[in-house]
């Protein structure tokens, strides 16, 4: 276990183009991924959602390195007691959509259920998904070289074009002129 402090938005990483300034474990572990054809993800469930701590090592590595995971196999399964591993489930795709991974999926939501570590043994069901993950990894890595080939544009965008921009500037060009025509009559 390590001790992973949550992203503080210094930007040293994007500054720098470097690893997270803030401990050597993301870095160490962007070198393994990045040596690597793939990464399964597991985290217990913590409050219908993954635990602080993957949240922030997900979010620093992901901020840190965006391509680190493109065209890399991804999966992740989860373990609860009784529920909250589709909220799991969902959190850690989307990261994975958003930065070009190949998802992985199982036979069913990647999830097993357990109170205690042994009692995941008596999940069958969630260890059968848990064994198509890994005979689904097997059988998709021959194409990953063919995948990284592909030269696919992102663009990080605001969310806000240039046109509306324009747009709003010029509706607002003409509220003024409105407003010194009426103070005129005045």
């Amino acid at each position: 276990s390590c001790d992973i402090k949550h992203c503080v938005n210094c930007r040293n990483c994007k500054d720098k183009k470097c690893a997270c300034v803030l401990d050597k474990f993301i870095k160490y572990t962007e070198e393994i991924i990045s040596n690597s054809n793939g990464i399964i993800i597991g985290s217990p469930v913590y409050y219908y959602s993954i635990t602080s701590q993957l949240q922030a090592f997900i979010t620093r590595l992901c901020y840190s390195r965006p391509k680190l995971l493109e065209h890399k196999l991804c999966s992740f399964f989860s373990v609860s007691r009784r529920t909250g591993n589709t909220n799991c489930f969902d959190q850690i795709m989307k990261v994975f959509q958003m930065h070009n991974a190949i998802m992985v999926g199982g036979t069913y939501v990647n999830e097993v259920h357990g109170d205690k570590p042994y009692e995941i043994q008596f999940d069958k069901e969630g260890l059968l998904s848990l064994e198509a993950i890994e005979k689904n990894f097997l059988a998709i890595m021959p194409l990953i070289e063919k995948a990284k080939r592909n030269d696919i544009k992102k663009e990080h965008t605001n969310f806000i074009s240039r046109e509306f921009l324009s747009y709003v500037k010029k509706e607002n060009e003409q509220k003024e002129c409105i407003k010194l025509l009426n103070e005129s009559y005045d």
